[in-house]
């Protein structure tokens, strides 16, 4: 008897990307022709071109937060001094430079806590998140608007007003650090999670106090989908991927590896 085969869903979460060197972005540039773009443009489309094989792609990572402080007004060497605006214009072009390539392809970046911007302006924390949150909240829906499908927000840990300001069918925060606090806050606002595999027992254990719809191994193994098919349906299960270096080898080899034979 043959065995059945089930190849799971896969979802990225974004991949980071080195800079290039001069002479691969003068390529980039002439190839261009008269189409808009500069060095993150070309970050976000690098990190999106080695997931052709993915159901769900999501371009940039970590990096892109270089573009969201640009598109920040009143923020100087890391420190927000005036009364910030956002001008959407750089990530509406972003949105439809990676759509171009891949229709409805997502967005990743760091939450506004992962920014790297610190307050020098509003004196006081809940004033400072409440005004960045408002800030992506139109960055964001501008990228939208202009094609991109969603946003993935990368973050140490979960913060409730962010997660209170931002969470959304069209928005997924992803923990770096997964503990069963940041878990438990996270599932307040969403019922689809992003887990590493040693971190499924924190999920199982949450369950009974949480709608939980799916799971998202991320980087799965055999052992962490076998435990997860214990407890959810196969359509409620997808491998995640989040990539840091060496990418092309990284996402075929998650391919390869989110294949179940039974």
């Amino acid at each position: 008897m043959m065995a059945r085969v089930w190849e799971m869903e896969i979802r990225s979460f974004g991949s980071e990307v080195e800079r290039p060197g001069h002479d691969t972005l003068a390529a980039w540039v002439s190839g261009r022709g008269c189409a808009a773009g500069d060095l993150i443009t070309f970050m976000l489309e690098e990190s999106l071109g080695c997931q052709h094989m993915l159901e769900r792609p999501c371009a940039g990572g970590l990096f892109y937060g270089e573009r969201i402080r640009g598109c920040i007004t009143g923020i100087r060497d890391g420190v927000l001094e005036r009364e910030p605006y956002a001008d959407a214009g750089d990530v509406a072009m972003d949105a439809s430079s990676i759509t171009a390539h891949r229709k409805h392809a997502w967005v990743s970046l760091p939450a506004p806590s992962h920014l790297g911007v610190a307050d020098g302006y509003f004196r006081d924390r809940d004033e400072f998140c409440g005004a960045l949150c408002t800030l992506y909240a139109r960055l964001l829906r501008e990228m939208r608007d202009a094609g991109a499908g969603g946003h993935t927000l990368i973050c140490d840990a979960a913060c409730e007003a962010e997660l209170e300001s931002l969470s959304g069918k069209k928005i997924i925060f992803f923990l770096l650090t997964q503990t069963t606090e940041s878990l438990s806050l996270l599932l307040e606002y969403q019922q689809e999670i992003a887990v590493f595999p040693d971190q499924l027992p924190l999920v199982w254990s949450l369950m009974e106090d949480y709608d939980i719809r799916k799971v998202i191994i991320m980087d799965p193994n055999p052992a962490s989908i076998a435990m997860a098919m214990e407890y959810m349906d196969r359509d409620e299960i997808a491998a995640g991927g989040y990539c840091r270096e060496e990418c092309t080898d990284y996402w075929t080899g998650l391919r390869a590896g989110a294949v179940v034979r039974r």
